[in-house]
């Protein structure tokens, strides 16, 4: 079953661009592009298809943080600093922005500043909450 899904994201790729091609402002097919390019890894695709989604919706705080994590991913971690800032500034209690934010930093083997982003997270966590303590692992890690 999952390799019948793997086959058809190249279709659902094709599909996503010849949607942009007709309408370069159709947020949905920068999105999907940008997810099926992100299972394929095609970091590279994703990340720029991310990008334009969250230029189309710049409120759209997920599309900072994916593209970002495709940069990451590629162990790009100034460039994926770049990508989350937008997200880090609209909205600084988004907490998948801030975590990704500490992952750059633990990234780049700055340690004081992937603490504070650690720090932060449980900040704004309860500790009843699942992510609770696989962040405070996370920060006890570093």
């Amino acid at each position: 079953m999952e390799m019948q899904v793997a086959k058809r994201y190249p279709r659902a790729a094709k599909a996503f661009r010849d949607a942009l091609n007709a309408d370069p402002s159709n947020f949905n097919a920068a999105w999907g592009l940008g997810v099926v390019s992100a299972k394929q890894r095609l970091r590279v695709e994703a990340r720029d298809a991310f990008k334009r989604a969250s230029a189309l919706r710049p409120g759209f705080l997920d599309a900072y943080v994916s593209a970002a994590e495709q940069s990451f991913q590629m162990r790009k971690y100034d460039e994926a600093e770049q990508l989350i800032a937008p997200a880090i500034a609209r909205s600084p209690f988004y907490l998948p922005a801030v975590k990704l934010m500490g992952e750059i930093c633990k990234g780049r083997k700055d340690t004081e500043a992937a603490r504070m982003h650690g720090e932060f997270c449980l900040s704004l966590l309860k500790e009843n909450d699942p992510q609770y303590a696989e962040c405070k692992a996370w920060l006890e890690s570093l």
